[in-house]
C-alpha cells in the first residue's frame, strides 16, 4: 500500500504527436495506476492528436509545448522551461518520461522543479556516433532516479554497449547499471511501486 509521503500526482511524457508503443504504454500504466489511487496527467505536445484522444476518453491531461528538431538547441531550452513551468502549475509529484525526447526535455524540467523523474526506454541503444546515437547518449546523461527498460534485450543494450552507462546520475550520487529495470509486460505490475518504495531515491531527485 502507498504511504502519504508517496508521491500522488504522476505525469506520463511523451513528445510523439501520434500514438505508438510508448503511447499504448503510458494508456495501460495510466489505467492501472489511476485504480490504486495514483492521480495521472498524460502529458503530449498541446494540439496533438495523442492529447485529444486522452482528452475525448476522459483522461486528464498536461498539455506540453510543441516540440522541434532536437538539433534546435535554442527552441530545446525554451521547450524545457515552458514544461518545468507546466509541470510546477500542475502539481506534478514525479515525471515518467517515455523515449528519448521526453527524456531530454522533461527529464531536464522535472530536475530544474526539483521532481524525480522515472526513464521508461523504449528502444535498443544506437551505439553509433550518428545524430541519434548521440541522442541516446544525451538522454541517459539527464538525471534519474530509476530507469525501466522495456525489455531485456533493450535494458541489455545500454548496460554493454554504451560506456556512459555503466553509471547513472541519481541526484548526487552515482547509481550503477545493474539498476536498469527490465519489465517486459507493463499490464503485469506496477514500476512505479518499485520506485515509490524507496524513499531515498525520491528524497535525492
Amino acid at each position: 500500500p502507498m504511504t502519504g509521503a508517496t508521491p500522488r500526482r504522476v505525469a506520463l511524457v511523451t513528445t510523439a504527436g501520434d500514438r505508438g508503443g510508448a503511447e499504448v504504454v503510458m494508456e495501460t500504466l495510466a489505467a492501472r495506476l489511476g485504480a490504486h489511487g495514483v492521480d495521472v496527467r498524460m502529458a503530449a505536445p498541446d494540439g496533438s492528436a495523442n492529447l485529444a484522444r486522452w482528452q475525448r476518453a476522459g483522461w486528464t491531461v498536461c498539455p506540453m509545448p510543441q516540440m522541434a528538431r532536437l538539433s534546435h538547441v535554442a527552441h530545446g531550452a525554451r521547450v524545457v522551461s515552458s514544461m518545468a513551468e507546466r509541470l510546477r502549475d500542475a502539481r506534478i509529484d514525479l515525471v515518467h518520461t517515455h523515449g528519448v525526447s521526453a527524456q531530454i526535455h522533461a527529464g531536464l524540467a522535472a530536475r530544474r522543479i526539483g521532481r524525480p523523474v522515472v526513464y521508461h526506454v523504449h528502444d535498443l541503444f544506437n551505439s553509433h556516433w550518428s545524430a541519434d546515437g548521440c541522442l541516446h547518449r544525451a538522454a541517459l546523461r539527464v538525471p534519474t532516479a530509476r530507469t525501466i527498460a522495456i525489455s531485456a534485450s533493450v535494458a541489455a543494450s545500454r548496460r554493454s554497449r554504451s560506456p556512459l552507462f555503466r553509471w547513472t546520475r541519481a541526484g548526487n550520487r552515482d547509481q550503477p547499471a545493474t539498476q536498469i529495470r527490465a519489465i517486459p509486460n507493463t499490464s503485469d505490475f506496477f514500476p512505479f511501486f518499485f520506485f515509490f518504495n524507496n524513499s531515498a531515491s525520491i528524497g535525492s531527485a
